[in-house]
């Protein structure tokens, strides 16, 4: 089996938004300047602030995963969900550590309605773009959904359902990156979410404000690729495209190989000596013709039967008949496809039934 590039996750530096022009302070110039930050405010800022604060961090997060797992067991499992666990109840320590994180929750809801998002990823470093908000993210809606449950609990579910809308625009602003680990990660959130949703309806006996505020968030993730996965399979076309102006010397394939960090099997060995041997202008053919392989992948998601097309580019890879760096670097997405065309369909599904539709 190929081996597949991945994205290193590390640290992320941010550039800080440009400060606002200084402004009269008259009091109509201090409403000016406040619509004036509101509309370009940029919510990653945000988030990052969130992500640094103490809000429990991992410990708080470990106690949230298993009370998740009895609410949401998943289809496989033999176990009924729990609808009131314990520790979520009134008196539950679970349940006052959370009430204690309401300021907190309260500031991801307001960045979460913030139009635009941009953590400004350093696409131009190919590969070795740095990314290490998803995670963070992920853990920040899970606490949300517990809490979402906490507050249902208390019968208190509208607040219950901006909590989980919340949720659903952070993950609309994390698929904006474009980047297939990105969009994975929104998937994730937001399947939980919709569950959570899905029982939050049912608890509230079908509550038309419960109703309105799960499709308002719902309807933040559009029809046409919801989740930006096409999106980031074109940023790692471009990626890759881009390979051949960071490596252009006598030794490409080799500074290629040392920059990624590769990793050599038994099964690799053949192809990425051959790699390593490419000059500048060889690692640019080889670097064309990967590109060509993601414009066949583009075409393969939205055919009639995209897992047999997408076997069909991943067997011509494999084979090499795309060339030796298509063969390292080409991902096998015939999984994420799936799971991206999964997640649309029970993204409409839901929509659906929060309407009343279904």
């Amino acid at each position: 089996m190929r081996t597949r590039t991945t994205l290193l996750l590390a640290t992320c530096g941010l550039t800080l938004a440009s400060m606002a022009q200084a402004m009269p302070w008259s009091s109509g110039a201090i409403l000016s300047a406040q619509v004036m930050q509101t509309s370009e405010r940029n919510a990653a800022l945000e988030y990052w602030r969130l992500i640094t604060m103490d809000h429990g961090g991992p410990e708080l997060l470990d106690r949230v995963r298993p009370v998740l797992r009895e609410m949401h067991p998943g289809d496989d499992a033999e176990v009924t969900p729990v609808d009131e666990p314990a520790s979520l109840g009134g008196g539950g320590e679970l349940a006052a550590a959370l009430a204690d994180l309401d300021g907190y929750f309260d500031d991801v809801e307001r960045a979460s309605r913030t139009p635009m998002c941009d953590f400004q990823l350093r696409y131009e470093d190919g590969y070795a773009v740095l990314i290490s908000h998803p995670g963070p993210l992920r853990g920040i809606a899970r606490l949300m959904v517990a809490d979402s449950r906490r507050l249902a609990l208390a019968g208190e579910f509208e607040q219950a359902a901006e909590r989980l809308a919340a949720i659903m625009r952070l993950g609309r602003h994390l698929a904006g990156d474009r980047t297939l680990i990105s969009s994975l990660v929104s998937i994730s959130i937001n399947g939980l979410t919709m569950e959570e949703g899905l029982w939050l309806l049912e608890r509230s006996g079908g509550s038309r404000s419960v109703r309105d505020v799960l499709a308002a968030g719902a309807e933040r993730f559009p029809p046409d690729d919801p989740y930006n996965a096409e999106g980031a399979l074109r940023i790692e076309q471009d990626m890759v495209e881009g390979l051949a102006r960071q490596f252009h010397g006598p030794e490409a394939g080799e500074e290629f190989l040392a920059a990624l960090g590769f990793v050599v099997s038994e099964e690799t060995r053949a192809v990425a000596n051959e790699v390593r041997g490419m000059n500048g202008a060889e690692f640019r053919r080889q670097s064309d013709r990967a590109v060509d392989a993601f414009d066949l992948i583009l075409e393969a998601w939205r055919a009639d039967d995209p897992q047999a097309a997408l076997r069909e580019i991943e067997r011509a890879c494999v084979e090499g008949e795309h060339g030796a760096l298509a063969r390292l670097i080409v991902p096998s997405l015939g999984n994420a496809q799936s799971r991206v065309s999964r997640a649309e369909a029970e993204l409409e599904e839901f929509k659906s039934r929060v309407k009343g539709n279904g």
